[in-house]
């Protein structure tokens, strides 16, 4: 898991992305849009939490992206229903916090995602230095992080 700082904060990228130059850009709609020139993808993770995987996207389209006018436009215009793409079930990109200097991981997936299991107020420490806490589940609800 790595962390990028972007100009709204610290935010955790799953690994599925590596490899991809994530950029943000002021749009109504689109959060985050990560290209991949050697894989030919893209990722688009929209303000609801929304994201799509698009493959076979062409060179210009990738190169034309992050500079485009409108994000939100490009990605309508020349991305959706343009390109094969896969539903994300999860955002891939989640903001992280600074806590001490060091960012601090918020996992929005299922704990059984999670490659280990801890005892109460274990910190875990992750690729590039993101740390986990396991924090003890309330009743009936879902652990969380």
């Amino acid at each position: 898991m790595r962390t990028i700082t972007l100009s709204s904060g610290t935010y955790a990228v799953d690994p599925i992305l590596d490899g991809f130059d994530i950029i943000e850009k002021p749009s109504s709609n689109v959060a985050f849009v990560g290209t991949s020139m050697l894989e030919h993808k893209m990722y688009v993770q929209f303000k609801n939490g929304s994201g799509y995987i698009y493959s076979e996207v062409d060179y210009d389209t990738l190169s034309f992206a992050p500079i485009a006018e409108s994000i939100g436009k490009f990605i309508g215009l020349k991305v959706v229903k343009h390109f094969p793409s896969e539903k994300q079930e999860n955002a891939l990109i989640v903001k992280g916090e600074e806590i001490g200097g060091d960012p601090i991981l918020v996992l929005t997936r299922d704990i059984k995602h999670f490659p280990a299991k801890s005892e109460v107020g274990q910190i875990f420490v992750m690729s590039e230095g993101t740390k986990v806490e396991y924090i003890e589940p309330l009743d009936d609800q879902e652990p969380q992080f």
